[in-house]
């Protein structure tokens, strides 16, 4: 999500009076190499998909879900239901095909990070173990002029399920005209 309000700030920017980004992934990484294959190999892809409902597709989705959720547990109510919506063939092919092309994406788009004007806040948590803060948000934090970074302490990644409130927040200062960005 955060990586696509990048793109619209930098194609729109006069569009946008403020954005709060999210434990955004803003620069590329190295990448996961099973990502890109069950993208690129035709058999390797569909043996993927084949694994992803297999016996072993629970644990590993619950063990996922726990690395995002970290330092929370997964509420089991949000498991359920993603457990039956995720891992639907059309679902997986989706997820594989944009997680594959995102790298391109943010090559391209990282250059242009210090052209955003729009007010924007960056939240993330300190127990974030899916995307990492020291190479996205305090590195694009320094790139967008102004910008503000809140860190929350003992969150991880699904700050939209753990911490609404932050949002809320980063909200207000982002509509608080009189405090300077």
């Amino acid at each position: 999500g955060g990586s696509l309000a990048l793109a619209y700030a930098i194609k729109y920017p006069s569009e946008l009076a403020g954005m709060v980004l999210l434990a955004p992934a803003a620069y590329p990484d190295s990448g996961n190499f099973l990502v890109r294959m069950a993208v690129r190999v035709p058999f390797f892809g569909d043996l993927a998909f084949w694994a992803s409902k297999s016996v072993f597709s629970r644990g590993l989705l619950k063990r996922d879900l726990a690395r995002a959720f970290y330092p929370q547990p997964v509420p089991e109510k949000y498991f359920k239901a993603v457990f039956t919506s995720w891992l639907r063939r059309k679902q997986l092919k989706a997820f594989f095909a944009d997680e594959d092309s995102l790298n391109d994406s943010l090559k391209e788009m990282k250059t242009q990070y210090a052209q955003i004007k729009t007010r924007t806040v960056i939240v993330i948590g300190d127990q974030d173990m899916i995307v990492s803060k020291k190479d996205n948000a305090y590195k694009l934090q320094k790139n967008i002029r102004g910008s503000r970074l809140i860190e929350l302490k003992n969150a991880g990644h699904e700050i939209p399920q753990t911490h609404p409130e932050s949002i809320a927040a980063a909200l207000k200062l982002i509509s608080n005209t009189s405090q300077s960005f």
